[in-house]
């Protein structure tokens, strides 16, 4: 699920992985290797992709309600 977080718009690895239609644990992989660019947030390091990067990544255009909801 989208979030916001200043003016950076972040995306959720389960949200990521509904858009993309692949289980959760690819997204994971891609993570972890570098595939797909993310940032650690919080105080338990729970990961958060930048909405821009996942666009760049998937090759789609979220849409601006999907991009700011929260």
């Amino acid at each position: 699920m989208p979030s916001k977080s200043g003016k950076d718009r972040y995306i959720d690895p389960a949200f990521a992985a509904d858009k993309l239609d692949v289980c959760r644990e690819t997204i994971y992989r891609y993570l972890r290797d570098g595939t797909l660019p993310a940032r650690r947030l919080g105080g338990r390091g729970r990961y958060r992709i930048l909405a821009q990067d996942f666009e760049r990544f998937a090759g789609v255009q979220l849409e601006r309600t999907e991009r700011e909801a929260s």
